[in-house]
């Protein structure tokens, strides 16, 4: 839920232009893989808008999908050229890890390293590594062949960004251009719901399969998991919070409480890199500003809450919506 190159802060100094950037570091990013023996398909971005999938437009970052076991391989490649972590806020961790993004500090994007894809069953993400990689074609990104999941999967993964967060209209947006290529070309639509099955991912794709006339009706298709659930419902991150503390025992809870009045220099680093070295008058004023933010979006946290509860309720026939 964060933009990773709006919140670089002043250490940033990149001096390539992003529209440039993008591609580049796409190339870059795939060529290292390779070097090291790593099994890499580029995402979404301008893989996405090369095969017709997206509308065109600027992406801000690059997505990449590995095997987890490859993560180590690649992200010391990657250290070795001067990409790193980006700082991460630890209380927005209620879900599996699946991905880590890097930065570097004369580059204007963030490499997203997903290990597995939201949407996707967490238990069949292996298998459907092994279908996307089998299965997989190549496209050309800043003059540089990529491999990137045939137009089917890779319209299923395209389809499960656009409906992760439903309330935004750059999601909207994407839907909608998914929607009319779908519609124009039957021969992709034909073979929408395959890759999906094949992928695991039907229950989470299952709005956008209905909307095409291809899904089976809902009573067929197993309640979408917690991790989908919480990633659909939660307009701010103070629901994430929220979540984890609800779900916490008692003395985690206390931890979380404190930390949530005085976050880590690391989790307020996450939003403002600037906060990396800032001193501590700067770094109180900046979690001041946080908790002001917070207490404004209380709100809308526990509609987005109240509503996450009544769908775990619901797709789980009964329970009360914890673990």
């Amino acid at each position: 839920m964060t933009d990773g190159a709006g919140a670089r802060g002043a250490t940033h100094r990149a001096v390539l232009p992003l529209r440039d950037a993008v591609g580049l570091a796409a190339a870059l990013a795939v060529e290292s893989a390779d070097r090291v023996g790593v099994r890499a398909l580029l995402l979404k971005g301008e893989a996405a808008m090369v095969q017709g999938l997206r509308p065109v437009g600027q992406p801000s970052d690059v997505d990449l999908l590995i095997e987890p076991q490859e993560l180590a391989a690649l992200e010391g490649e990657l250290r070795r050229l001067g990409w790193r972590r980006r700082p991460e806020d630890d209380q927005l961790k209620v879900f599996p890890h699946h991905s880590v993004t890097l930065l570097h500090d004369d580059w204007p994007c963030d490499l997203d390293v997903h290990t597995r894809y939201p949407g996707i069953d967490p238990a069949a993400s292996a298998d459907a590594f092994a279908h996307l990689w089998q299965s997989r074609e190549t496209v050309e990104v800043a003059h540089w062949p990529v491999p990137v999941p045939r137009r089917p999967e890779h319209a299923v993964i395209i389809g499960l960004t656009a409906l992760r967060e439903p309330w935004d209209e750059r999601c909207q947006r994407h839907r909608q251009h998914l929607v009319q290529v779908l519609v124009q070309d039957p021969e992709l639509r034909s073979h929408l719901l395959e890759a999906a099955e094949a992928l695991s991912a039907t229950s989470a794709l299952l709005p956008l399969l209905q909307e095409l006339g291809l899904g089976p009706v809902e009573a067929d298709v197993p309640p979408p998991d917690r991790e989908w659930l919480l990633y659909t419902h939660a307009r701010v991150p103070a629901t994430l919070r929220l979540v984890r503390l609800v779900e916490a025992s008692g003395r985690e809870r206390l931890r979380m409480l404190a930390d949530a009045l005085a976050p880590s220099r690391t989790a307020m680093a996450s939003q403002d890199l600037g906060l990396e070295t800032a001193g501590r008058a700067q770094l109180w004023r900046a979690r001041l500003s946080r908790l002001r933010r917070g207490l404004r979006t209380a709100p809308a946290m526990l509609r987005d809450f109240r509503a996450y509860r009544r769908a775990r309720t619901t797709t789980s026939g009964g329970s009360d919506g914890r673990g």
